[in-house]
Parts: C-alpha cells; sequence; structure tokens
C-alpha cells in the first residue's frame, strides 16, 4: 500500500548509527536524543542510512514511540508521505499521553491522505479534542520530500513548526482545557 518514512540523516548525520528509531528533542538547556519502542508490527519497520520507514499492508502498519514518557518539551522529525495515492491512510507524529485511553492528551500533525498538500494540527484533552482540529496549507506536497515538523508543548502554549515556520499556535488561557499529562512522543 504505503510507506511512511522518518529521516534523521537529514537532522544529524552522526545520529544515523543509533539503532531503532530516534527523535531529538530540543530544550533551552539540552538536546536529548529518545530511542522508542516498536508496538507491533517490527516487521514493517526498515532502516536504510539514517531514514526509517514503515509499511503499511493489507495486515496493517506499525506505530514507534519513545520509550519514556514527557512532560512539555519541543520534538522534532523529518517525515516524508508514501508516494502514490494514500487515500485512507493517515501517518501521524503525535505526542500522547496513553494510546486507547478514554482520558488521553494528545497533541498531533496529520496527514489525512486525502490531501498531499495539507495537514491537520489537533490536540486533545481527557480523550475530547474534535472541535480544536485545524487544517493547514503545505505549499508542497508531502510526499515529494522531506520536510521537518516540530510540535512545540508548554504549560502556557502549543506550537506546531513545519521547516521552522509557525504554521499553529493555541494558548492556555487558565480556563479551557489544557494537554498537562506525560506523554510519549
Amino acid at each position: 500500500m504505503g510507506v511512511a518514512s522518518v529521516s534523521l540523516s537529514k537532522l544529524w548525520p552522526a545520529l544515523t548509527a543509533v539503532g531503532a528509531l530516534s527523535l531529538i528533542m530540543f530544550s533551552a538547556f539540552k538536546t536529548h536524543l529518545i530511542l522508542t519502542d516498536i508496538d507491533y508490527n517490527p516487521d514493517h519497520v526498515t532502516r536504510s542510512r539514517g531514514t526509517y520507514s514503515i509499511q503499511m499492508d493489507p495486515s496493517g502498519g506499525s506505530r514507534m514511540h519513545t520509550r519514556g514518557r514527557y512532560t512539555y518539551g519541543t520534538f522534532s522529525a523529518f517525515l516524508k508521505c508514501p508516494a502514490g495515492n494514500f487515500t485512507g491512510l493517515v501517518s501521524t507524529f503525535y505526542i500522547s499521553s496513553l494510546e486507547g485511553s478514554l482520558d488521553q492528551d494528545e497533541i498531533d500533525f496529520e496527514f489525512l491522505g486525502k490531501s498531499p498538500a495539507m495537514i491537520q494540527t489537533n490536540y486533545w484533552v481527557n480523550g475530547q479534542g474534535g472541535d480544536r482540529e485545524q487544517m493547514v496549507g503545505l505549499g508542497f506536497d508531502c510526499r515529494s520530500a522531506f520536510h521537518k515538523y516540530t510540535i512545540q508543548w508548554t504549560i502556557s502554549y502549543i506550537k506546531w513548526f513545519i521547516d521552522d515556520e509557525l504554521v499553529r499556535k493555541a494558548i492556555n488561557d487558565g480556563y479551557s482545557p489544557w494537554p498537562t499529562k506525560p506523554s510519549f512522543v
């Protein structure tokens, strides 16, 4: 069906020797390498020269996430959507407190497949979030090249960046629900 890819070699060539998937968390004080686990179908994940690809077929895809949880931070990945028509396939880069939990918090970028020039941003609090989604025009076809996607999450705001350009900002007004649960990336 399709292959979604994450590139580390474009981030820092020195990271390409690390096994599994690696993401980078940037903070004001340090930069951390985050090793991840593969939840299911590890045979659907391949690595070649610092790029990890997830294969989607009739048996499903795969999901990779950090071993630990984080409360606030800046998280980035270089992503490229599958070639061809990927309608019906949702590829995501997200932060989630607990997958499948009815009260999960989540912050995400979602490639919905029906439009390779658009991406959906959203955040969920205690399992609720449909009214917070926003579509963003990419200005490019997500299948054509790797681009950097960043989520910056603080107690005061959430910012979504594409190629270091701010595309959305949500402010914590102190009254509305806000994601605060430690989360996997």
